[in-house]
């Protein structure tokens, strides 16, 4: 099977395969993620969280501090 890939809004690309997104972690996204609520102490989940919200993803984790964020999660 080979996978589909996309671009998002900045032309990075995405790599779409069985259905698992892989989003970029660009400029504009560190940037943005400063506007989150610090509702979790690890910078780097919080970056998760916001490329889930703005790529509309599910996050597949077991983390319930995720559920904090507008997110749908799944585990």
């Amino acid at each position: 099977m080979q996978p589909a890939t996309l671009r998002n809004m900045y032309g990075n690309i995405i790599v779409l395969r069985i259905g698992i997104a892989k989003p970029i972690l660009d400029e504009p996204s560190i940037l943005q993620v400063q506007r989150l609520p610090a509702l979790h102490r690890d910078p780097f989940d919080r970056m998760l969280a916001y490329q889930a919200m703005e790529h509309g993803l599910i996050m597949l984790t077991p983390d319930h501090l995720m559920t904090q964020y507008p997110v749908q999660t799944l585990w």
